[in-house]
């Protein structure tokens, strides 16, 4: 569990996750049936729990892509993707931070929110940004409360069954950030 640790404190740690690791996102998934039910309109697949290794977006490529896992005592709690350097260079795109559906709404999220943004700060970039379902009022309130503002509105996207209206919310560091 520690071969690929990259962060650890006294309430979880955090790892670089590989697509052999797929069983546990696999299951993970099955657990977080809400969100995949929000998103997709359907259970989780298996094919779906895979895509969190292999689905990047069109105009970026493999050697941009991280996939975390955040643990606690070895059972894992979360998952994030994030991707370097997307929609422009500097930018650290977050498509998912996810949590077990037992470990959110009590403060746990921002807690490993604010790693992942010191680990973004260390690795030079100058924003964090994110895509939001508009109807996720739950995630806008949370991701307003990190500090991002909103941003653009962006196409729609389908997802599994859903077509979803979305919105750019982001986060500068740089006092000047250049714009993408």
């Amino acid at each position: 569990m520690t071969e690929h640790l990259v962060f650890k404190n006294s309430e979880f740690m955090i790892k670089l996750l590989e697509e052999r690791e797929n069983e546990i996102v696999a299951e993970f998934a099955e657990i977080c049936t809400d969100y995949a039910l929000l998103m997709e309109g359907q259970l989780p697949t298996e094919a779906g729990s895979q895509g969190f290794f292999t689905d990047f977006p069109e105009d970026s490529n493999p050697e941009q892509y991280l996939a975390f896992g955040i643990f606690e005592a070895n059972e894992l709690i979360g998952i994030i993707r994030a991707v370097k350097h997307y929609p422009c260079k500097n930018t650290m795109h977050l498509p998912l931070l996810l949590l077990h559906p037992e470990k959110r709404s009590k403060g746990k999220g921002k807690s490993i929110y604010q790693w992942f943004e010191s680990y973004t700060l260390s690795k030079g970039f100058e924003r964090i940004c994110i895509a939001v379902m508009k109807e996720n009022e739950k995630a806008i309130a949370f991701w307003k409360s990190c500090g991002f503002e909103m941003g653009a509105a962006l196409p729609p996207k389908a997802l599994g069954k859903q077509l979803h209206d979305r919105l750019e919310m982001k986060k500068n560091f740089a006092q000047v950030a250049k714009p993408c």
